[in-house]
């Protein structure tokens, strides 16, 4: 009976939990966007004039991984003007709480550059996220109780519902001051303004 009881205790506490985190994830961007790194690309247009090679990191704030489309826009900003750039950001999914590094090469007279992506939540379902709540003291007294077992263990081939609905997220990330051009060179830089938007 107070295996039932504490079982019970779970469901709705991972109930709650799952309400909440929604409304949290709902309003707010999932992406953290930094300005890594800026360094020569070894490209040069008709002008000779040599595009830059930006780095960005890019951390998964949600606890659910996110799934990107392969198609996603970047633009750059020259002279108070956007203009799409060469598909270059090559991030399939993040996982919870971790980062990647996604590269954009942008003319060397760029301001600013806007990455606006879509992606999915993948997360698990209610029944993976119960038995991690529980630990192996949980999944003992689960696997010895037929009919717990059977309603609330978690058919691993089914334990990650990735979201049917896509979310457009636009992030504007500025660049620093261009120096000099006797004065340019590679190297790193520090973190600057980044503005993000979730649709």
């Amino acid at each position: 009976m107070r295996v039932h009881r504490a079982i019970v205790v779970a469901l709705l506490l991972s109930g709650v939990a799952g309400l909440v985190a929604a409304l949290v994830s709902a309003s707010r961007c999932p992406l953290e966007v930094k300005l890594s790194a800026i360094e020569p690309s070894g490209i040069v247009d008709d002008h000779a004039n040599e595009y830059l090679l930006i780095y960005l990191t890019i951390r998964n704030r949600e606890n659910r991984s996110s799934v990107f489309e392969a198609n996603c826009s970047i633009q750059a900003e020259l002279t108070n003007c956007w203009v799409e750039m060469p598909r270059t950001f090559a991030v399939s999914t993040i996982f919870p709480g971790k980062s990647a590094t996604a590269f954009l090469i942008v003319p060397a007279e760029t301001d600013a550059c806007r990455l606006r992506v879509k992606l999915r939540m993948a997360c698990q379902t209610w029944k993976a996220r119960l038995l991690d709540m529980t630990g192996l003291r949980g999944r003992t007294l689960l696997a010895n109780s037929p009919l717990l077992c059977k309603l609330v263990w978690p058919d691993e081939r089914r334990a990650v519902r990735v979201s049917r609905r896509w979310r457009q997220i636009t992030v504007d990330v500025a660049l620093p001051p261009r120096p000099a051009p006797a004065a340019r060179n590679a190297g790193r830089v520090h973190n600057k303004p980044v503005h993000a938007t979730a649709g």
